[in-house]
């Protein structure tokens, strides 16, 4: 059985040969003057109460959060994966849980929390908040302790990174708009929940699961992520033509499309395509950069693939896949994936279900990882190279449920 749920965002900024990943306090020089600064990194965290240094070897302007609450690399039995936002001024996140072999599932989104860890029984884990970014770091508050678990980060920064808004906003009508961004984006990536209800604006919901969409001009993709209810019943997928497509609990057909229709002085346009519901999202919105959004296959067996196209040579990338072997395409078996990667270091999340279990995976050497719901690995990647016009990546693992896999990418490089 296949649980296909591949966020795999990767943001390429570069990766060394051997694919080695920076923990916590991991130092990288950049000069304050560079028009773009990018790390991916991780950290432990300090299991109690009170503030948490975080160095990245300049200042962040941009900071994206992602863990699986895991302590050690490698396989965990249910998941708990959380993706936080942050601009050093406002701060959103997104968590969702499913319980390993039972039917316990739970999400949660907030507009004023950079991280909040929830558990399939609605338990908080951990929260943190956006303490403030410095010269050369970022640090944390955290207000409730959790368990120390392995925390994944993305930092931006650079004198090109001049305008950036992160926020959260209900979409809601035939034609909506995101407003309140105070400048003209070149690029978008936005977030949410499963549950359009609309009852609970933000907190804690019994639907599992979450959103992840990203857009530029002229191209947009969007992948989710349905936690499987108490009749076993869920389903992930992917889109090329839509940025927000929640899944269904009982269908292949999203519970609404909202199209990315263009960027505007204060934000951007969309147009819904399917449902009634509003939606509430998280986003992330920024100009000055070099953005590109594309789309590629796994290969048929293991060894170096090379993507092409880009227009730029890279900085950072970010994947995202379903699992599904085509565009637009809904599983039953859901699984989510969000891997980044950079010159210097790559990690890589994934979790998935399927009738009687729920898995979790964290892999900080690899940018890609593909396993089924009961933990198997179906196919796994580095980030070999950045390229002149793309990238490449090392397939070192392919099963037969691993190859044809349909993956996006964010792309970002200097202006």
């Amino acid at each position: 059985m296949r649980i296909f749920i591949l966020f795999s965002l990767i943001l390429v900024v570069g990766c060394n040969p051997l694919g080695e990943t920076i923990v916590e306090d991991g130092f990288f020089p950049h000069n304050s003057s560079e028009a773009l600064s990018v790390k991916v990194g991780s950290f432990l965290s300090i299991g109690s109460t009170g503030l948490q240094e975080v160095s990245v070897g300049f200042e962040p302007k941009l900071l994206i959060i992602f863990s699986t609450n895991q302590s050690a690399d490698g396989i965990s039995n249910q998941y708990n994966t959380t993706m936080g936002l942050a601009d050093g001024t406002s701060a959103v996140s997104v968590s969702s849980s499913a319980q390993d072999g039972g039917a316990g599932s739970k999400s949660r989104i907030l507009n004023n929390t950079f991280y909040s860890q929830i558990n399939h029984d609605g338990t908080v884990l951990g929260v943190a908040d956006l303490d403030h970014f410095g010269s050369s770091s970022f640090t944390l508050n955290w207000t409730t302790a959790g368990t120390s678990h392995i925390m994944n980060y993305i930092a931006i920064g650079g004198e090109s990174v001049t305008n950036r808004k992160v926020g959260s906003q209900y979409l809601d009508g035939a034609t909506a708009s995101l407003t309140g961004v105070g400048f003209t984006p070149n690029f978008l990536m936005v977030t949410g929940t499963e549950d359009l209800s609309g009852s609970a604006p933000y907190g804690t919901s019994t639907v599992g699961g979450h959103f992840l969409g990203a857009a530029v001009t002229g191209k947009q993709f969007g992948v989710s992520f349905r936690a499987q209810d108490a009749a076993n019943s869920g389903y992930s997928g992917n889109s090329t033509s839509n940025i927000i497509a929640p899944a269904n609990a009982v269908s292949a057909t999203p519970q609404v499309r909202f199209d990315f229709s263009a960027f505007n002085s204060d934000g951007a346009n969309f147009t819904r395509s399917v449902g009634t519901n509003r939606v509430l999202m998280n986003y992330m919105a920024m100009d000055g950069l070099k953005f590109k959004l594309g789309h590629f296959e796994s290969p048929v067996s293991t060894g170096a693939q090379s993507i092409t196209g880009v227009g730029f040579k890279p900085e950072l990338i970010i994947f995202t896949s379903t699992g599904a072997s085509n565009p637009d395409t809904w599983e039953t078996a859901p699984e989510f994936m969000y891997g980044a990667a950079s010159t210097t270091s790559q990690t890589v999340i994934w979790h998935g279900q399927d009738t009687t279990s729920a898995r979790s995976y964290l892999d900080r050497t690899r940018a890609i990882a593909n396993y089924s719901g009961v933990g198997a690995n179906q196919a796994t990647a580095k980030l070999q190279s950045i390229d002149s016009d793309g990238f490449t990546l090392n397939w070192d693992s392919m099963a037969a449920g691993g190859n044809g896999v349909e993956y996006s990418y964010i792309a970002i490089g200097k202006p």
